[in-house]
């Protein structure tokens, strides 16, 4: 089977590059139009091991984490590193924590489908 086969049989199967905006409401009164992606099985794995961490570093990192992962500017490019990411305010954070885990948070399914 041809590599460009296997991509167009299990295309399905991977993470859509479609980029979603969203209005989210900061701390100074204004609501800024962002732009969020899904990510992947391993950066929400990394997420979910993060927020399920004994480590309270860890469990704090969840956050900034998935904010870093998954906020980007509207052509998809990465917006804000997650260095970045852990210095915002924390009124920021949670606006931006909320969109984010709204647009990747897996959806339920039937069983059976993919």
């Amino acid at each position: 089977m041809e590599a460009g086969n296997v991509v167009s049989k299990y295309a399905k199967f991977f993470v859509s590059s479609e980029i979603v905006e969203r209005e989210v409401l900061l701390g100074d009164g204004a609501t800024h139009k962002v732009s969020f992606r899904k990510v992947s099985s391993f950066d929400w794995g990394r997420f979910i091991q993060h927020l399920r961490s004994a480590s309270a570093d860890e469990r704090a990192g969840a956050q900034p984490l998935l904010i870093a992962a998954s906020l980007c500017e509207p052509d998809g490019a990465a917006a804000m590193s997650l260095e970045e990411a852990q210095t915002l305010d924390p009124a920021v954070s949670d606006a931006l924590f909320e969109q984010a885990y709204g647009v990747c948070k897996p959806t339920k399914r039937e069983p059976g489908n993919a």
